[in-house]
């Protein structure tokens, strides 16, 4: 595999626990935080869903298929 597929799925694989956290923090702090003027505090279930822990179980599937693509692609 090339280095720049290594560095790519590095930097992905760095930046996959920074949006993992936020998905919790954000819906650890609900629809509506204290700073926020939204007045629509309600989230539907599939925005419940999304932001934890739907988008973090994609974030790592599409981790591990672009690392089996990138693999696959440049076999020898």
């Amino acid at each position: 595999m090339p280095l720049w597929c290594k560095v790519t799925l590095t930097i992905y694989w760095l930046l996959v626990p920074v949006w993992m956290l936020l998905g919790l923090f954000v819906s650890a702090m609900g629809p509506c935080p204290a700073f926020s003027s939204n007045t629509d505090c309600e989230w539907s279930r599939a925005e419940e869903l999304w932001n934890f822990p739907i988008s973090q179980i994609a974030s790592v599937v599409v981790g591990i298929l672009l690392w089996q693509l990138l693999r696959r692609l440049f076999a020898k």
